[in-house]
């Protein structure tokens, strides 16, 4: 039994005190009984993503290095931020980057896309115009310049395995302001480690069967041993378990739509909405290229035959961004209620709670990253478990977040002057008056409105209704603002896109001149094959070919002609805000895996941009019509040789 003085202390300091009352912590070990020995501090076992990150472990395997990811700091914001958990458990998480440049910038972009499925799926997996942005801040080297915001999302769907934690109770102990002791760590790791040991890599299973409610327990209990243990690594010298933004620590929670989205499509939106498989890339193991990933390679789909309709986690192909079973197993519970998409809008009316990505049972059709359905959260029979729900966690910090402490000091009461002055900043150029049709009026009604309001006695509700001018005119602005950078892109994308197709046109005009003297040599050579129906296909295939071919040169002097007007244009505008939407237009397609635009668009495009910036009145024609067309000679040598008959 414990000794009756020791039981009514408090439990952080009874290990403490009777450690001192013996001869040194060595002695203390031998002699004190296990309920006396605090337990040792979570860690990460050797070859930890065996059973907690099963997908990078496969990885990490075939590439024939170390068993599991290099593990860094979490105040160095890595990119694979690994958190130990009690009984050698772990959550391995994925940084997923939003590009920005100011506090207050997201990005926007068209999330959903139902495809023909009907026009009540139409109302549920419908397309919409949503903005995103992450929480912790990313630095360029001067350690000043904001180059992203980024958030934290499980690579892997929350298992069976890491689930055992909170049904064992051993999370909500360490997430007690002391430490269990060893008795108790080593009663309730018994059962959690018993299920590792049965367990292999490839039969790591999704926890499902989850309500709303059974994830938030799980939050909440994990978020309590993330602080409790952060505290007691603070004390001891050592970093908190998470990345913290200035005072501010970060905080597991559910996903948003957005948030979710963004994720499964790597990263990005915006490009190729539609397709209900997004961001997902194989090598092709015949011609060793790289190609779009088939749904039964990156979804652990089941015909309902087998006993076992979830597969194990991570035994797929990841997405661009790294995370695992973003389509099909589980399904994903998020933040959000669930609400209708309209053709404009969402609709106004709220449900229950949103799954996404589908699970094993999800039809084709439906199957990829667009995919939501709605759960209520109650029926007739109480609290509703989805049979298919699972969870996928988010970290991420409060936005108004707490002054920075000085560096090795952790305090979350200090006044965020710093990210007042950032927003006052990102403010001003949101409702910066910039040169557009009306913009002198606008200025002087915002310098009339300041002047009335420089408080000589007015009423409150003259002062009052003033605000209330001077909001809708910083509303009106923004807006002005925004549907002048969203046209600026609108303009860059298309201009780059053309610059690409007239390449690709110059391509295949090329084959198509080349399989030109092909098939006529074919009807050449058996005249009488012209006499029936295989014949005349043959010959409709060559007058169609010709067709194809004048069409597509015919455009290629066209286009040029375009994107030179629409760069022309561009030059003429403010060249600061035009450099800042191409950068964040470059930087959505550099997300998107969109490498082609990099090497033969980009350079063209600020070539000819900065040509026009030098003289605006130039003909540039002549001079960019090759650089688009690089095909031109090889197509002008193959007419040469070969003429019509």
């Amino acid at each position: 039994m414990r000794p009756p003085f020791l039981s009514r202390l408090p439990a952080q300091l009874r290990p403490a005190l009777t450690a001192a009352l013996l001869s040194g912590p060595g002695l203390a070990a031998m002699l004190l009984p296990a309920w006396a020995q605090e337990a040792p501090a979570p860690q990460l076992a050797e070859g930890w993503c065996e059973l907690d990150a099963p997908g990078v472990f496969r990885a990490q395997r075939d590439l024939g290095g170390a068993p599991c990811i290099e593990v860094r700091p979490a105040p160095e914001r890595p990119l694979d931020l690994v958190i130990p958990l009690p009984c050698g458990r772990s959550l391995a998480l994925r940084r997923v980057d939003t590009p920005a440049h100011t506090v207050l910038d997201h990005v926007s972009g068209t999330f959903g896309g139902a495809g023909d499925s009907g026009l009540t799926q139409r109302y549920i997996q419908g397309s919409r115009t949503a903005t995103v942005a992450g929480g912790y801040r990313l630095l360029g080297g001067d350690g000043h310049s904001l180059l992203a915001r980024a958030f934290y999302i499980r690579s892997h769907e929350w298992t069976e395995l890491q689930d055992a934690l909170f049904t064992s109770g051993a999370l909500q102990a360490w997430g007690q302001e002391a430490a269990p002791d060893l008795a108790q760590d080593r009663s309730l790791c018994a059962e959690p480690e018993a299920m590792a040991a049965d367990t292999r890599s490839r039969n790591v299973r999704p926890k499902t069967g989850l309500s709303y409610f059974d994830a938030q327990d799980r939050l909440r209990a994990l978020n309590a041993y993330l602080s409790a243990e952060s505290r007691r690594r603070i004390a001891r010298g050592d970093e908190p378990l998470v990345p913290w933004q200035d005072g501010s620590p970060g905080f597991l929670r559910l996903p948003s739509e957005e948030e979710w989205e963004f994720a499964a499509r790597g990263g990005s939106v915006g490009i190729g909405v539609n397709a209900q498989i997004a961001s997902y890339l194989v090598e092709d193991p015949e011609t060793h290229g790289i190609r779009a990933a088939e749904i039964g390679e990156i979804a652990v789909l089941s015909d309902g035959s087998s006993r076992q309709t979830f597969g194990g986690v991570g035994s797929k192909v990841p997405n661009l961004a790294g995370l695992y079973d973003m389509v099909g197993n589980a399904s994903e519970i998020t933040q959000d209620l669930f609400r209708m998409v309209r053709p404009d809008s969402l609709h106004g009316a709220r449900g229950g709670f949103v799954l996404r990505g589908g699970h094993a049972l999800t039809p084709l059709a439906l199957s990829g990253v667009a995919h939501r359905a709605e759960a209520p959260f109650f029926d007739l029979e109480g609290e509703v478990r989805p049979t298919a729900a699972g969870l996928r966690l988010l970290l991420n910090p409060p936005i108004m977040t707490a002054g920075a402490p000085p560096p090795g000091q952790y305090r979350t009461d200090l006044q965020n002057s710093e990210f007042e002055a950032q927003l006052h900043e990102a403010h001003e150029t949101l409702v910066d008056i910039r040169n557009t049709p009306g913009a002198a009026f606008r200025s002087e009604a915002r310098a009339l409105l300041a002047t009335v309001g420089q408080g000589r006695g007015d009423s409150a509700a003259l002062q009052d209704q003033l605000q209330r001018v001077e909001i809708a005119l910083e509303q009106s602005e923004t807006a002005i603002n925004q549907a002048r950078e969203a046209e600026m892109a609108a303009t860059i994308r298309a201009a780059a896109t053309d610059i690409l197709n007239i390449r690709v046109n110059g391509v295949i005009g090329v084959t198509l001149l080349q399989r030109l003297p092909e098939l006529r040599a074919m009807v050449a050579e058996q005249p009488e094959v012209a006499r029936h129906s295989e014949g005349k296909r043959l010959l409709e295939a060559i007058a169609e070919t010709e067709r194809e071919l004048d069409a597509r040169l015919a455009m290629i002097d066209s286009q040029t002609r375009t994107v030179l007007s629409m760069i022309r244009t561009l030059s003429r505008d403010d060249a600061a805000l035009v450099q800042a939407v191409l950068g964040k237009v470059r930087d959505d397609y550099s997300a998107e895996g969109l490498w082609l635009y990099e090497e033969r668009a980009w350079p063209l495009f600020t070539q000819v941009l900065a040509d026009f910036r030098k003289d605006p009145e130039a003909d540039l024609f002549s001079t960019y019509l090759p650089l688009f067309d690089s095909a031109r000679p090889v197509r002008e040598r193959l007419r040469a040789q070969t003429s019509r008959p």
